[in-house]
């Protein structure tokens, strides 16, 4: 049955992604997201296995995977704890699972993640290198190897910074807000 081998196939965006957004750009069911110049993700459940987006692809960051239905999971290392998660799964999300709380503002957990915050950043450091680089956990999917860290002092001021750039653009008349005392804003600036 065709249908069922179309299930079996699944195209993963590897780290070699640059994030130039031409696979996004042809593919049919727009199923691929991503910032520019940030790696992209497939939401696997829209993907038709077309395979348009590795043809589309130059700098070979898009493989077609074959296998089973019975899902691998992906091992990584966050903040010195090793985490198996399922394929898909952001970081944000893994880090939940370790009960490790990573601040968010844009964040709900019902609506696709949108990266326009900047509060969730965490740090991806490369083993070989020791180079770290900053990424929006909500939504990075996990991949395998990837060495997390969440907190630490270049994190905070990261986040601080941030913070001071929403408040300096954000009304200042909390005590009328129908939000105060329940506001995630507040929370953070406190």
């Amino acid at each position: 049955d065709s249908g069922k081998c179309k299930k079996l196939i699944s195209y993963i965006i590897t780290d070699k992604c640059i994030g130039c957004g031409m696979c996004a750009r042809q593919c049919p069911a727009n199923c691929i997201t991503g910032e520019k110049k940030m790696r992209h993700v497939i939401d696997q459940a829209k993907c038709l296995k077309c395979g348009a987006c590795m043809t589309t692809c130059k700098f070979n960051a898009i493989i077609k995977k074959q296998g089973s239905e019975e899902k691998q999971m992906i091992n990584l290392t966050i903040n010195g704890k090793e985490v198996s998660v399922e394929p898909g799964t952001s970081i944000l999300d893994a880090c939940k699972k370790l009960n490790i709380k990573i601040p968010t503002l844009c964040y709900n957990e019902d609506l696709p993640a949108w990266a326009s915050c900047g509060i969730c950043v965490v740090k991806n450091v490369d083993p070989r290198t020791g180079r770290a680089r900053m990424t929006r956990s909500c939504c990075t999917e996990c991949a395998p190897g990837m060495n997390i860290v969440t907190n630490d002092l270049e994190l905070t001021k990261a986040r601080r910074t941030v913070l001071e750039l929403i408040l300096s653009n954000h009304q200042s008349d909390c005590l009328q807000c129908s939000r105060s005392g329940q506001c995630e804003l507040q929370d953070l600036a406190a």
